[in-house]
C-alpha cells in the first residue's frame, strides 16, 4: 500500500475494480477493454495472480493453467505472545505443496496459525470450514501445548495461484518472462507463496525486460517517499502530549483495542489512493484489528467516512463490490 500510495504521487493511476474484459494486438499496441473503457499501450504486465492464466489467454497466450490452493489461517490475542517469540515450523512433508502447518509472530503481538494447503475447483471460494480449521488448531496446539481457543479472534483464508496441479503437488517455479508468442506481454504466472516477499526484486525484473527493449530514464522530479500514517500509540508521552496539543484528533481514541485515533483513521482515509471501504481503513491504521475485531470502533469509523466522504451507510463496504454492510436504518 505504501508503494502503491507513493506511485499515486508520481503519477501513475490506478483504476480499481475494474475488470479486464479483452485485450487485442494491433501492430504494436495493445487495446485492453476494462470495465466500460478501452485502454492502450505497448505493454502490459500481466500479474492477475489467480486470474493471470486468464489474462494470457486473452492476449493470445494459452498454455498456463493456475490451480488455486486454499489455506486457512486463525490470528490469536495479543495475550499469546508471552508463549512465543519466533517463527515455528514443522519439517515439510513431501507432496503437500506448503511449509505445513507453522505459528508465526506478527510484529503487532498476535501469532499466526495455518496455513493449510487444500486444492479446490474455484478461484473465489474464500471460505473457511471446520474440518480444517479443527485439523489446523490440533497441529498447531501439539507445537505449543498452552493454545486455547480462547485466543482465537478471527479465522480467514487465503489462495494460492499454482502451476503445479493436485496431482503433482509440490512446487513450481515463479513464471517471470516476457511472452514468446505475444511480444509485449510480460508475464509473472504462479507467485504464490513467497510472491509478496519477493515482490520488489521482481519489479525490477520486469523493469530490466523492458529496459532491453526500451531506453528508459530516471524521473527528474521522483518523490521517493510518501508520508505514512503516525502510530500514536508507539509514542513517548511527551511527544503525544505535543501532538494533542498541535491536532486535538489525536487525543480522541476510536478503536480502543488497538489504541488508534482519530486522526490516524483520518489520515487513512485521506492517503493518496483514496479510502472508502473500512478494509482500506482497516490495512492502513490496524482498526478493528483488536480483540473485539471492531465490535466497538465499526460505528464511530463508518461516521467519519459519512463525514469526510460525504457517504451513507448503505454505500459503506467491508472491501468493495458485493460486500455490503447496512441495507436500511431500523429506527
Amino acid at each position: 500500500m505504501a508503494l502503491a500510495e507513493n506511485a499515486v504521487q508520481n503519477g501513475v493511476k490506478f483504476f480499481l475494480e475494474t475488470e479486464v474484459k479483452g485485450i487485442s494486438k494491433r501492430n504494436d499496441l495493445f487495446r485492453i477493454k476494462a470495465g466500460e473503457s478501452y485502454y492502450y499501450s505497448r505493454y502490459v504486465i500481466n500479474s492477475a495472480g489467480l486470474y493471470s492464466d486468464r489474462i494470457a489467454s486473452m492476449a493470445g497466450e494459452t498454455g498456463y493453467k493456475i490451480y488455486p490452493c486454499r489455506g486457512e489461517y486463525f490470528i490469536l490475542d495479543k495475550r499469546t505472545s508471552q508463549y512465543l517469540n519466533m517463527p515455528v515450523y514443522p519439517v515439510p512433508r513431501s507432496g503437500i505443496g506448503g511449509l505445513g502447518v507453522h505459528l508465526t509472530p506478527t510484529m503487532e503481538g498476535n501469532i499466526l496459525i495455518g496455513p493449510s494447503a487444500e486444492y479446490i475447483k474455484t478461484k473465489n471460494d474464500y471460505s473457511a470450514t471446520k474440518t480444517v480449521m479443527d485439523k489446523l488448531f490440533k497441529e498447531a496446539k501439539e507445537l505449543l501445548p498452552p493454545l486455547s481457543m480462547k485466543h482465537i479472534i478471527r479465522s480467514y483464508t487465503g489462495i494460492r495461484s499454482k502451476i503445479v496441479g493436485p496431482k503433482t503437488g509440490g512446487f513450481g517455479d515463479f513464471i517471470i518472462e516476457e511472452s514468446k508468442v505475444v511480444p509485449g506481454l510480460i508475464n509473472l504466472i504462479g507467485i504464490e507463496s513467497p510472491g509478496l516477499t519477493s515482490s520488489a526484486p521482481i519489479s525490477r525484473m520486469v523493469r530490466d525486460i523492458i529496459s532491453n527493449k526500451e531506453d528508459l530514464t530516471p524521473k527528474k522530479d521522483f518523490i521517493p517517499e510518501r508520508k505514512g500514517i503516525v502510530q500514536f500509540r508507539e509514542l513517548p508521552v511527551e511527544q503525544k502530549q505535543a501532538l494533542i496539543k498541535e491536532c486535538p484528533e489525536y487525543g480522541e481514541i476510536v478503536c480502543r483495542c488497538e489504541g488508534i485515533t482519530k486522526k490516524e483513521i483520518l489520515d487513512a482515509v485521506n492517503n493518496p489512493l483514496g479510502v472508502t471501504t473500512l478494509a482500506g481503513i482497516k490495512y492502513r491504521a490496524r482498526a478493528m484489528m483488536g480483540r473485539c475485531q471492531g465490535g466497538y470502533c465499526l460505528t464511530r469509523i463508518v461516521d467519519i467516512l459519512k463525514n469526510e466522504k460525504g457517504l451513507n451507510p448503505e454505500e459503506i463496504t467491508l472491501r468493495g463490490k458485493n460486500s455490503i454492510l447496512f441495507t436500511g436504518q431500523v429506527k
